[in-house]
């Protein structure tokens, strides 16, 4: 993504486009950091929203207080001037007012040393993280971590408030005590100092609040948090009630103050009310409660304002806000329990409540995941009860022996993230919190995770929704990188791949301007006259540029893939034709030329056996431009479609219009069949047990014919705008001593489906006679195959008809896809059907890997038992 962002100045856009690209990437992978580790303690979470609900509770007093002194002969206002006493120690809003001068000043110079701090600390990290040149320190890292969530909830409103009072003053009067003239010099350079820090902090502290959360639904953490909107109002409400109270108090009219406090505490109920965005419920309903305990505050001061300041209200706010306190907590509790006790999601309307229901499920089928672990591990056996007795009441229970209440709770919230993401199909943020849930779900892999957030991004560019995008790439890059170190993993990772066709690009655009500049010096140096500073300060430097552009390019490949013959060529031409090293020229070329010689005895090793579908003995390599490479789609509109091919495709299969063709094209029936099974699969779950790993199969060309081959499929890599997880599929030939044919079962008459060119030549006749030409298989092996039309059990080795005496055939069995797809070429030993004279009795469905083996003789024939079971040493596969 880093790259990309560098490459846009070549693709059309302005430089300060450019710059504000690389600002927000770097501002992202600063996020990405801190939000590595969100963990906090229920001791700190509940100190923490205790003080941030009394620092709000201060508004309502102050007011309340300040519209009492508005009107001459109003009551005095009992309880109230000591409560506001008390709560400015955690709201220096009234400091000012209550401590008087020397203790603001303390306090905004704390305030503002503070606020300077995390600025500072924010940009270095982001400096950092843009050079990528140095490392972070962890220290300044886990500074940032601590100020940061602490800018975002408890400290966010005092440091407002005191960055404010510095702003505002009246004329004529002293500022912060004796000697400093309101807006005289040194007001104003503390007032520029704010007004610079102010905005970036606010910034700062709301892009931290919609995505320093643990986003985990399943969490036990007190603050884990669905999504962070709700705090970004929440801060929002908090600004204005600080302006108001610190520009407001002396000069706005009265319903201007009452209004804000009505509105800022009604908007701060709905809010939590209706987004619920804690996954814990108890969180959700203290918010419910505290905003009903201000607005309770806020509606006292509106009784002040009415009558005239007649109405002493400090009893009814000391004695009703923690009644309303607990009333708005009892009753969000009792709404949020009336939403889980729906039986189906698609009949709840609002898209939070889906939430809610579907998150809540997913915690209770955690639960009872972990009940029913700790019993297993006390070995403890008793009937499983529900997890908690509200999921009792939600209507689901296992219904068979084998299902569990884990199953069904975490099938019923499968079908609740199916509801959000099909009533809310234009909401990005419903994608958003669906790839969250997807992740904390057994059934459901990453595959559906990836293709939500991609959806969310798609619908939506808002911050939190880029933000997670951009934290699941990173992801998927660390844990990619996590693998280089591994020698068990020295084929490049998808990543790296694309890092390194990255280089490859940026090797060789600086070698073109090595060149280019080459021919600037030659046409300079023929001309008339010869301008010496020219040639040094401007051809001189460009060249320069270009070859250190070059040399870190190649270096960077090298470092990625230190085998691959491309990277090694390439850089062993750099240093012969610019960089004039022809003794690492020369080295490079060895080391090339060491590998590709390996590399071709591996290709050309040849296999006496053909075991289908074993494990080959060496992974392809993605670098390696031999193998043949189709990037295949997953998405459920072209599902198996090829969207790109190299060279090396082209010439193994001969046939160059295979893009937009389904991968099936090189794959002969029925093993296609399976295939298509296998993706399926991998569309819905993104796993496969064939994934990443290299298999010995065959492949079929755009002649008709068959061949042996090593199969590899891999993801790849996602782009900066799509997540959704695309295949790889790599094939290197394979050359075998055996050939071998594909005869369908009972469902294809035993016709010959497709052969191998050493089998058409064995059998004397073409390709395309032979290949799904409904050809019966018993007209060429009628020893085998009975009569034709018909098949049977084998009870040893028999001659091909017209090949000679040498020459011995056996078959292997290949379940279809209606079976079970992991067992293309082998698996569970099926049901042998029994020869009863030249005809058989119809058996499971399946297909024949008949194999001839050219004057295979002792250990190498197969022979078959009574109950049809291969004793080959080799394959261990049933025969037929």
């Amino acid at each position: 993504m880093a790259l990309a962002v560098a490459g846009m100045a070549g693709h059309g856009v302005s430089p300060l486009e450019a710059w504000l690209a690389m600002v927000q990437h770097s501002w992202l992978q600063v996020l990405v950091l801190v939000n590595k580790d969100t963990r906090s303690s229920s001791s700190s979470v509940a100190a923490s929203e205790a003080v941030s609900f009394l620092q709000l509770l201060t508004v309502p007093i102050a007011v309340a207080l300040e519209l009492a002194r508005r009107f001459p002969g109003a009551s005095v206002q009992s309880t109230l001037p000591e409560l506001l006493f008390g709560l400015s120690v955690v709201n220096p809003d009234s400091v000012k007012q209550v401590f008087g001068e020397t203790v603001f000043l303390v306090l905004f110079a704390v305030a503002l040393l503070s606020v300077t701090s995390f600025v500072v600390m924010a940009v270095v990290v982001a400096v950092t993280v843009a050079s990528k040149a140095a490392k972070h320190s962890p220290y300044l890292l886990r500074t940032l971590r601590a100020t940061a969530k602490l800018s975002s909830t408890s400290l966010f409103l005092p440091w407002t408030s005191m960055l404010l009072q510095a702003l505002g003053c009246d004329q004529g009067v002293w500022w912060g005590g004796a000697g400093v003239e309101c807006y005289g010099p040194l007001h104003i350079s503390i007032a520029v100092v704010v007004l610079l820090l102010l905005p970036f902090f606010v910034g700062a502290s709301l892009s931290v609040a919609s995505v320093y959360i643990d986003r985990v639904p399943t969490s036990s953490q007190l603050d884990a948090r669905t999504h962070g909107r709700a705090d970004v109002l929440l801060l929002v409400i908090k600004m204005a009630l600080t302006a108001t109270l610190t520009y407001g108090t002396s000069t706005a009219p009265e319903w201007v103050l009452v209004g804000v406090l009505v509105v800022s505490g009604g908007l701060w109920l709905v809010l939590f009310l209706t987004m619920v965005p804690f996954a814990h419920l108890v969180m959700n309903a203290a918010h419910v409660g505290m905003a009903s305990s201000f607005l309770w505050a806020s509606l006292c001061a509106a009784i002040v304002w009415a009558s005239e300041g007649s109405q002493d209200v400090g009893l009814l706010v000391l004695l009703g806000t923690p009644v309303a306190g607990l009333l708005g907590f009892a009753s969000a509790y009792m709404h949020f329990y009336r939403t889980l006790a729906i039986r189906d999601p698609y009949t709840i309307s609002s898209m939070w409540m889906v939430v809610l229901w579907t998150r809540e499920r997913l915690r209770a089928a955690r639960a009872a995941k972990r009940r029913r672990e700790s019993a297993g591990s006390s070995g403890e056996v008793r009937a499983e009860a529900p997890p908690s007795a509200q999921a009792g009441k939600w209507g689901i229970k296992p219904s068979s022996e084998g299902e569990t209440w884990f199953s069904v709770l975490e099938a019923s919230a499968v079908s609740g993230i199916e509801a959000l993401e099909d009533l809310f199909a234009s909401v990005g943020i419903a994608h958003s919190i669906a790839s969250t849930f997807y992740k904390s779900t057994v059934q459901l892999s990453h595959y559906k995770e990836r293709q939500a957030l991609t959806t969310a991004r798609t619908l939506s560019r808002a911050f939190d929704i880029d933000f997670f995008f951009f934290q699941g790439l990173e992801d998927m890059q660390s844990g990619a990188d996590s693998v280089k170190g591994d020698p068990s993993k020295r084929s490049m990772s998808v990543v790296d791949r694309v890092l390194f066709d990255q280089h490859k690009v940026t090797a060789l655009e600086a070698q073109a301007d090595c060149y280019a500049v080459h021919v600037m010096l030659m046409k300079h140096v023929s001309g008339r006259t010869m301008d010496v500073g020219f040639l040094h300060a401007e051809l001189g430097a460009k060249l320069d540029d270009a070859m250190r552009r070059a040399a870190k390019a190649f270096d960077a490949m090298l470092r990625i893939s230190p085998e691959s013959p491309e990277a090694l060529a390439y850089a062993a031409d750099f240093q012969l034709q610019l960089a004039g090293n022809t003794t690492a020229a020369a080295d490079l070329l060895q080391r090339a030329q060491r590998v590709e010689e390996n590399n071709r005895r591996i290709k050309e090793r040849r296999i006496a056996t053909l075991a289908f579908n074993a494990r080959a003995d060496d992974d392809l390599s993605p670098s390696d431009d031999q193998n043949a490479a189709f990037i295949i789609s997953t998405d459920r509109a072209s599902l198996g479609e090829i969207t790109s091919v190299n060279t090396a495709a082209v010439r193994i299969f001969g046939s160059s219009n295979m893009v937009g063709s389904n991968i099936n094209v090189i794959i002969p029936r029925p093993v296609s069949d399976i295939h298509d099974s296998l993706l399926a699969t991998f569309s819905q779950t993104g796993t496969s047990k064939f994934l990443d790993s290299t298999r010995v199969l065959v492949a079929q060309h755009s002649a008709g014919y068959l061949f042996p081959a090593r199969f590899r499929i891999l993801e790849t890599p996602p782009s900066a705008d799509d997540m959704r997880p695309r295949l790889t599929g790599l094939i290197a030939p394979l050359i075998a001593d055996e050939s071998f044919l594909i005869v369908g079962d009972e469902s294809f008459d035993f016709s010959i489906l497709s052969v191998c060119l050493k089998t058409a030549a064995t059998l004397q006749r073409p390709v395309d006679a032979l290949s799904d030409q409904g050809v019966p298989a018993a007209m060429v092996f009628p020893e085998l195959f009975g009569s034709a039309g018909q098949g049977g059990v084998v009870d040893g080795a028999f001659p091909v008809p017209g090949a000679g005496q040498g020459n011995l055939v056996h078959g292997r069995s290949m379940r279809r896809a209606e079976s079970n797809a992991s067992s293309a070429f082998g698996g569970p030993e099926g049901v042998a059907r029994r020869r009863q004279g030249h005809s058989v009795r119809p058996g499971s469905a399946r297909s024949a890997a008949g194999t001839v083996l050219p004057g295979a003789q002792g250990d190498d024939t197969a022979t078959v038992s009574g109950e049809g079971r291969s004793s080959h040493p080799h394959s261990g596969l049933p025969l037929f």
